[in-house]
């Protein structure tokens, strides 16, 4: 192996640290942050989305009059591979 691949490998696996975080890691001290100051990554790191009024839950029947819905709403192909029984459990 050639010297210049040596020193890439070498450098390519180094880590960099501010010098307070290497003194804590020294120390086995792990500083974390509250997930309140974490970006969401799933929305192009924004903050995570809090609504600022909470939805009120669905009934029962509800919840069963959107599911038919739904099932409805699929392709006919898709239909015939699952039935409506099957489609309930999942």
């Amino acid at each position: 192996m050639s010297d210049q691949n040596k020193n890439s490998m070498s450098t390519a696996s180094l880590v960099f640290l501010p010098p307070q975080a290497l003194a804590n890691l020294k120390q086995g001290y792990l500083a974390f942050t509250g997930w309140e100051g974490l970006d969401d990554p799933f929305l192009e790191n924004r903050r995570v989305y809090q609504p600022e009024q909470l939805v009120e839950p669905m009934s029962d029947g509800e919840f069963a009059q959107a599911l038919e819905k739904h099932y409805q709403a699929m392709d006919d192909n898709m239909k015939n591979m699952v039935s409506w029984e099957y489609y309930l459990e999942q």
